[in-house]
């Protein structure tokens, strides 16, 4: 018997064919997992698409800007020209013999100053009140007058000599606290004298205080001195009480005030034991602020002088 013939084909060895099974079972399983994969993707929830947040109305970008109405600005309006203000300076002298007839004074609304007298049985006193009141204290310096009339305690005379003149003064401003300055009481005789009241000026200076010639003579060279020395200083333009009369308070308050509007300024002086000023006070008040003059603190109107 002859034999057969070869097919011209090479058989596998079985490790062949196990490695061609290995082959094909990756690569069906890489295209399983790729159906898959197409699956889950095709099969996934739909997703919502991000919106930004619209801008506040405040933003600069507008939707429509064609449309969005212009912001509404105010018409300039030039501001009116402030009216000048005038200030009539109060000061009240005597304090220092009652407590009751300084209270009126203290419950008035507007600045004001009460000069008190020293060694006097209610002065100290009534300089804590004045302070707390927020009213300014003066010191009444006692000082002889012309027509004899009796200063007071303390009072600093025409033949004293200066080491005299400074004690006196010392003890004063030392008997009253809450000094801002002094003004004269009485003192006619020793305003006119330049030496005198230089030494008297002098221990101002030396406390810092200020200074009120309150002009009982025309003859007064206090000012012009208190100046000199570099003691910002004022004078008394108009007496509010010589006479115990409304009428004449009233006049003299008007007086004042014309004062006041002619310079921007007006030394007004009064007395505490004038039982109808505290009231008249009052009333022209809101009548004067109407003019613009009003009734100023004075230690202001010093620290320009």
């Amino acid at each position: 018997m002859g034999k057969r013939k070869s097919s011209g084909k090479k058989r596998l060895t079985p490790r062949q064919k196990i490695k061609r099974l290995n082959r094909l079972l990756v690569f069906f399983s890489i295209i399983i997992f790729l159906l898959l994969v197409a699956l889950v993707y095709m099969l996934r929830p739909a997703t919502q698409p991000v919106v930004l947040a619209s801008p506040e109305p405040s933003s600069l970008y507008s939707p429509h800007p064609e449309i969005t109405p212009s912001p509404i600005v105010p018409p300039v309006v030039s501001p009116l020209p402030l009216a000048k203000k005038n200030y009539i300076y109060l000061i009240l002298d005597d304090a220092g013999y009652s407590v009751e007839e300084v209270k009126p004074f203290l419950d008035l609304s507007f600045p004001l100053t009460v000069s008190i007298l020293p060694h006097l049985r209610y002065s100290r006193e009534i300089a804590g009140l004045v302070k707390k009141a927020g009213k300014r204290v003066f010191l009444h310096l006692p000082m002889e007058s012309d027509n004899g009339s009796n200063p007071g305690p303390g009072a600093i005379l025409a033949d004293m000599d200066a080491m005299e003149v400074a004690k006196l003064t010392e003890e004063a401003i030392a008997g009253i606290p809450f000094l801002s300055g002094v003004n004269n009481h009485m003192g006619s005789k020793i305003t006119r004298d330049p030496i005198i009241m230089q030494q008297v000026l002098s221990i101002l200076l030396q406390h810092n205080l200020y200074f009120v010639d309150s002009r009982t003579t025309p003859d007064s060279v206090a000012y012009d001195i208190a100046r000199n020395m570099g003691i910002p200083s004022l004078k008394r333009d108009v007496f509010l009480d010589n006479k115990q009369d409304r009428e004449y308070i009233m006049e003299a308050l008007e007086h004042a005030a014309r004062i006041a509007e002619e310079r921007g300024y007006a030394v007004a002086i009064g007395h505490v034991w004038s039982k109808e000023l505290p009231s008249i006070l009052e009333e022209v008040h809101m009548s004067f602020l109407k003019r613009g003059v009003f009734f100023g603190d004075i230690v202001e109107r010093l620290r320009k002088e």
